[in-house]
């Protein structure tokens, strides 16, 4: 395999392969053979909802279902994971069969497997990007939830991003 592990603060903070960055424990065996139009690489929503602190942690829905949720049961949003019931009644929408039982589905779960007992703050590198801070302006532009207290520096980050939200 042909990735690099980095080092920071005397800690293992991701490895990078085929220039993507990944959590380091996000399956090496997975980030060497994605299939098609998955993963990080090729494809939009991966890189987008399945990152957190800069570095890939999982596949989006899509992909997940690709895979047959055996990489994960995939993320909706970023730092957010398919629930059973949203995939329950998307099959039921599309009236595709269920193919697999929620018990399994909640095992598959990433944060239940390879993120198991993994604290975000622990993820990637804050400096290539805080999610956390990201995640609370998406949210607070959608006014689905409130807005968390943060520190002057942080807050003066926030405003720039709603600023540039706010453009688009």
């Amino acid at each position: 395999m042909n990735s690099t592990l980095v080092y920071k603060n005397q800690r293992d903070q991701y490895y990078i392969y085929d220039d993507e960055l990944y959590c380091l424990t996000f399956p090496e065996e997975w980030a060497t053979n994605h299939k098609p139009n998955t993963g990080p690489n090729e494809c939009d929503a991966c890189k987008h909802v399945g990152s957190w602190n800069g570095v890939f942690i999982g596949y989006c829905v899509k992909c997940a279902e690709v895979y047959e949720f055996n990489r994960g049961v995939g993320f909706i949003e970023i730092g957010k994971q398919n629930t059973y019931e949203h995939y329950y009644m998307q099959q039921k929408r599309k009236k595709i069969p269920i193919t697999i039982d929620k018990n399994t589905f909640i095992e598959k779960n990433a944060f239940n497997t390879y993120l198991k007992n993994i604290h975000p703050d622990d993820v990637g590198d804050k400096e290539l990007c805080d999610s956390a801070i990201l995640v609370n302006v998406e949210y607070d532009k959608q006014q689905k939830y409130p807005t968390l207290l943060l520190d002057k520096q942080e807050e003066k980050l926030v405003y720039i991003l709603r600023q540039i939200l706010q453009k688009d």
